[in-house]
């Protein structure tokens, strides 16, 4: 798996209280998002 660049963020995404979501033609990067607490994935 490639470099994320949020792999160097210790808090998940959603530890700030706010919706987070992303846009991606990377369906691995997708999944990992998810991973990291992102609510929304658009692929």
């Amino acid at each position: 798996m490639s470099t994320f660049p949020s792999q160097s963020m210790q808090l998940p995404i959603n530890t700030f209280g706010k919706t987070a979501g992303i846009l991606t033609a990377d369906e691995a990067l997708a999944k990992h998002y998810l991973a990291l607490g992102a609510l929304f994935v658009a692929v």
